[in-house]
């Protein structure tokens, strides 16, 4: 379930060459279905996106999107 997304502003800790466009937070009905989706095989074939941001680890300030 989608809970939050936001329009990133600029990086206060990071590379802001490489920092996202947006940002998602995300809920997930437990934690063994996150778990169940990123073993997916088919999850990890599109997962680029995610572990770059996971990779990323900045601090980053957003404006909030409807």
């Amino acid at each position: 379930k989608l809970v939050w997304k936001g329009q990133v502003h600029s990086s206060l800790i990071g590379n802001a060459n490489n920092q996202p466009n947006l940002i998602f937070l995300v809920e997930y009905p437990s934690v063994n279905h996150f778990f169940k989706m990123v073993s997916n095989p088919d999850y990890q074939k599109i997962s680029t996106d995610r572990t770059i941001a996971l990779e990323y680890g900045g601090l980053i300030p957003c404006k909030s999107l409807q």
